[in-house]
């Protein structure tokens, strides 16, 4: 038998495997599980890895019992941060992070937070929640401080500089951008004025505010940048400050006004 044709017969037997995991996952889920999210150009081999590992999460949430992360890591003693100073401090973190990877646990903040703010965040709140107590090989229960206490202005400026960007690459039009921007009161304003511009260049911005007042809040930037309406021509230079204004529905912030310096308030 030829290399190829065992290659082959290799392929054909994963395929089978994996038909009869999606099986026993669908089973598991009482038909929930779907593969539709999945790359469709994973080889069968690829494929297998990631519905074996799938499956071995299902097989352990069956007799899962709540616990909590504390009791996850093994319920090690740890000192409270107030007895501790900055030196001692870094030293225990250290520790807790070492013995939290041995048990494949991590937290981590995306905004930077102070260390001893971070220490308190873990030991003090993090260590109480309870989660399902599922443990597989290779799969690490992962938390960041920012999904208990969510930085607000951190989030509303990655939506300003996306939406920036969006603009730049005249990318504001499409199903999922009429889902994100359903609510911009003046949005066929923004996209009128995009669409006069054949090419927009060398942007610059910068966010110079941030202003939160009951579930709204607004951001204030700078922005520079050149548009091109005609080839062949020089374009035109555009700076001035911009301004977006999000609302805030369960923590997630949703645009409700775009202005582009530019544009015709």
């Amino acid at each position: 038998m030829s290399v190829k044709n065992k290659i082959n017969k290799r392929d054909e037997e994963l395929i089978m495997e994996n038909q009869l995991i999606r099986a026993k996952l669908e089973l598991l889920s009482d038909g929930k599980f779907s593969t539709g999210s999945m790359p469709g150009d994973l080889s069968p081999k690829m494929e297998n890895m990631v519905l074996s590992r799938v499956l071995r999460f299902e097989e352990a949430k069956l007799n899962a019992k709540e616990v909590t992360v504390h009791e996850i890591i093994g319920s090690p003693d740890f000192i409270k941060s107030d007895d501790l100073n900055d030196d001692e401090l870094t030293t225990e973190m250290l520790c807790l992070e070492k013995i939290m990877g041995e048990h494949q646990v991590m937290c981590d903040s995306v905004c930077g937070v102070d260390d001893r703010l971070f220490y308190q965040f873990i030991t003090e709140e993090l260590f109480k929640l309870k989660v399902t107590d599922i443990r597989v090989p290779g799969m690490t229960l992962c938390f960041t401080y920012e999904e208990f206490h969510p930085n607000h202005e951190y989030d509303t400026g990655r939506l300003t500089k996306e939406i920036i960007e969006s603009f730049v690459e005249n990318r504001l039009e499409g199903e999922i951008q009429d889902v994100i921007y359903k609510k911009v009161s003046n949005m066929s304003d923004l996209i009128c004025f995009r669409n006069l511009l054949l090419e927009v260049l060398d942007h610059q911005s910068e966010i110079i505010s941030f202003e939160e007042t009951g579930n709204l809040a607004t951001v204030r930037f700078r922005l520079s940048y050149k548009g091109l309406i005609n080839k062949g021509h020089e374009p035109l230079s555009y700076e001035g400050e911009g301004e977006m204004t999000f609302e805030n529905h369960d923590d997630f912030w949703i645009p409700v006004y775009i202005y582009i310096p530019g544009m015709v308030r």
